[in-house]
């Protein structure tokens, strides 16, 4: 058996004996399923809570330096998914359904999975979709003209391409089945996309110049909206109010030093610090920049405490990815010793046999 499948037979053993009336599905996604898994991969699974008590499932651990995370979704944002409102389009569109408590929630989840089958189908639907996307790009744009630094510039950079990847996709009707892994390659397939897209997009992750990211983001930003059809005053401002609340958000959060949680958040993250690993390895830069984009952002949004750096970005080379894989492994190692060097010990185990005995140590304190 491998350690995924003993990682499954894990949480359905937990619900099966702990959980059985307050979990409505078990549900896995991702890589394991589509086939893009590797020596790096886990098992990605989600449920969805039928109380609050069901909640209490989900968990965030390290196992054999693999990294795994297993948390609830409400039925509500999977309505939203299901209606590409929120972009985790393959957690509804492309799971294998593990444990359901009722006939009744399976078929619940079936018709939300049925209902964007119809989206998709739908072109003046997945056109708005697509125009809606484009309005939130707008703001990471706006952002990323106001960043002077290299790193800041690459980060604002990979989160428009992402969101641009994404108004790509819907105007073509479809979503990215195999989530960033395979984008670029799923992008290369499209029968439509903007006037020098791929030329442009292929410029953005191949250059140092922040000058050049700039001018090229601005090419691929414009030549989106007019690929939709769009006139300036159709695409929505920037409000005040928006940025005013990030402001406040940023200010308020950077005020604490949660270790507690960032081992929560090292625990979850630590796939993509391997994800960087991994594209090093086999030279993937594409993947490495729209990963390195992701750990950069959620380094400075998301991580409270503080570390030796967590300039990431600066440090990617597209055509030597060993620079930014031993930037990676330099800040690993900081959280390591920063989370361990105020008392907080990670879930980090060697087996499951580890893991399991925790576990029942924890339940019977």
């Amino acid at each position: 058996m491998t350690k995924n499948n003993e990682i499954t037979d894990y949480v359905l053993k937990r619900i099966t004996e702990d959980f059985h009336e307050d979990i409505a599905l078990l549900l896995l996604y991702g890589s394991a399923l589509n086939g893009t898994a590797n020596s790096y991969s886990d098992v990605d699974l989600y449920f969805i809570p039928r109380t609050k008590r069901g909640y209490q499932l989900g968990e965030t651990f390290i196992l054999a330096d693999i990294g795994y995370d297993f948390f609830g979704m409400t039925w509500e944002r999977l309505t939203r998914i299901a209606d590409f409102e929120d972009n985790l389009s393959p957690l509804v569109g492309d799971v294998q359904i593990l444990f359901a408590h009722s006939s009744a929630e399976k078929r619940k989840f079936l018709h939300l999975q049925q209902q964007m089958t119809a989206h998709l189908t739908d072109r003046t639907y997945m056109h708005h979709r697509a125009l809606a996307r484009l309005t939130s790009a707008k703001e990471i744009f706006f952002q990323l003209l106001q960043a002077h630094e290299l790193s800041a510039i690459r980060k604002f950079a990979g989160q428009l391409l992402m969101s641009i990847a994404e108004v790509c996709a819907y105007e073509n009707q479809t979503y990215f089945r195999k989530g960033l892994k395979e984008q670029f390659i799923d992008l290369k397939k499209m029968p439509k996309l903007p006037q020098n897209f791929l030329v442009t997009y292929q410029s953005i992750i191949k250059e140092n110049n922040p000058a050049k990211i700039k001018a090229d983001c601005q090419e691929i930003f414009f030549n989106t909206r007019q690929f939709l059809g769009l006139k300036e005053e159709q695409l929505q401002q920037v409000t005040a109010t928006s940025a005013a609340v990030r402001q406040d958000r940023v200010a308020a959060s950077a005020s604490s030093s949660d270790y507690l949680a960032a081992a929560d958040w090292f625990q979850e993250l630590i796939s993509t610090f391997n994800k960087i690993y991994f594209c090093a390895t086999n030279k993937n830069y594409p993947l490495a920049f729209i990963s390195a984009c992701a750990l950069q952002t959620s380094l400075e949004e998301d991580l409270q405490i503080k570390l030796k750096t967590k300039d990431l970005l600066s440090t990617y080379q597209f055509d030597d990815l060993s620079v930014l894989a031993k930037r990676t492994k330099e800040i690993e190692e900081d959280c390591r010793y920063q989370i361990a060097a105020n008392q907080i010990l990670l879930r980090d185990f060697s087996t499951m046999d580890e893991l399991i005995q925790q576990k029942r140590k924890r339940l019977r304190n």
